[in-house]
């Protein structure tokens, strides 16, 4: 009897320790669903340890306590497949390279997407991306072909550019934190990495709600019918489509925007290695403001959105921190021309702003003059359409279309 008071105590103990086993291996294999950041980057973080210090040529071993980190706590990106983190060399060894038709602008970038799942660390972050097809990533992989031809070849070569790379989803972790993001920059190596997620999901659903709307009103239409009910119904239908059709509109807008801010913060580096501070475009706020803790800690659609509420600032997003601040501008630029002149025309910080970040590109780039916004603006409606005709095909369709020039 007093064996069997021992030994029960001591099975119970193993069997606990073996199912642990068991979900920890589950855990390590099974991937969870995207959280998907769409234009509004909804990351989501959580806490993971990371590995020592590395250099350009070392690699983590295998067996490292980082690397088995990585493959159960990252969402998206990493998988069990993934034993051992590469440099960014052998990370842009391992890419599959596009064969779409590339505009001239982009003859010195290399084009490619994320084969398969794959983790790189450089300069004091990990880079974690998840596998995908060329069929898969078409629609981001379009876009960036679209946007990208208006930058004039020089200025990619003075960039140091060398990379633009899609994937199905990018994490990075970086002091002891966890984010999903819709794009990230490795300046010092020329690497731009853009997600899938940044068009599809929340830009995607707005605008073929319009569409869907559109439609369905049509057939209303069609009915022919006269009795005043039905035509009060329909003229509020009406109303209600047009909001719609404003709103499907930003948001396609709104993905272009992210396409632009993202490259600018790359740009941002590479013209005089510094992001923040800024002196001199602090210096054009208002008097004793101060940024807040940075864009990791703004969150959510009611901060990307414009608005009147700070005098200088587009959104939000823009008192987030000076870096963001100039991101918001150059991405307005590119994708909200007219209504940003309109902005201007009532917010003069906004208008002094927008002059000194065109000074400063041009200064680096004076391919970025008055004729580059000229086609930027000309360019806008033609740009939207595109877009929203990616967002109506399906993966299969949009692989076969054809990038239009601008």
């Amino acid at each position: 009897m007093k064996f069997i008071k021992i030994l029960l105590p001591a099975l119970f103990i193993l069997l606990i320790a073996f199912a642990s086993e068991l979900s920890d291996k589950a855990a390590s294999v099974q991937r969870p669903s995207r959280g998907i950041a769409s234009v509004d980057e909804n990351d989501s973080t959580s806490s993971i340890s990371e590995p020592s210090e590395l250099s350009d040529t070392q690699e983590t071993p295998s067996t490292s306590p980082g690397t088995q980190a990585m493959s159960t706590a990252i969402s998206g990106a990493a998988r069990a497949s993934v034993t051992k983190y590469m440099t960014p060399q052998d990370f842009i060894a391992s890419l599959t390279q596009i064969t779409d038709a590339r505009p001239s602008s982009l003859s010195n970038v290399s084009v490619s997407f994320v084969s398969e799942d794959s983790i790189y660390w450089a300069n004091g972050v990990n880079y974690n991306l998840g596998g995908t097809t060329a069929v898969q990533t078409a629609k981001i992989r379009k876009l960036i072909l679209a946007e990208f031809q208006l930058y004039p070849t020089a200025c990619l070569q003075r960039l140091g550019l060398r990379n633009l790379i899609t994937s199905a989803d990018v994490n990075i972790a970086q002091d002891g934190t966890l984010q999903e993001r819709t794009a990230t920059l490795d300046a010092p190596n020329g690497i731009m990495t853009y997600a899938d997620s940044l068009i599809i999901d929340r830009p995607r659903n707005i605008y073929l709600d319009y569409l869907d709307n559109a439609e369905r009103i049509r057939g209303l239409e069609a009915e022919g019918r006269t009795d005043p009910e039905f035509t009060r119904y329909l003229a509020g239908e009406r109303r209600s489509l047009e909001t719609r059709r404003l709103n499907g509109l930003q948001s396609l807008r709104a993905v272009i925007n992210n396409i632009h801010h993202e490259f600018f913060h790359y740009w941002d580096i590479r013209d005089d290695n510094n992001l923040s501070p800024d002196p001199a475009w602090s210096a054009l706020n208002p008097a004793n403001f101060q940024y807040g803790a940075g864009g990791r800690f703004a969150r959510g659609p009611e901060v990307i959105n414009w608005t009147t509420t700070n005098p200088g600032f587009l959104n939000g997003y823009s008192l987030a921190g000076v870096d963001e601040d100039k991101a918001e501008i150059w991405g307005a630029l590119m994708a909200h021309s007219s209504e940003l002149q309109t902005r201007m025309s009532s917010d003069p910080v906004i208008a002094r702003k927008v002059e000194l970040i065109k000074q400063r590109a041009q200064s680096f780039c004076p391919e970025v003059n008055a004729s580059f916004w000229q086609r930027v603006q000309n360019t806008n409606g033609a740009r939207i359409e595109f877009l929203g005709r990616l967002m109506q095909a399906t993966d299969e369709a949009a692989a076969e279309m054809t990038v239009p020039s601008f």
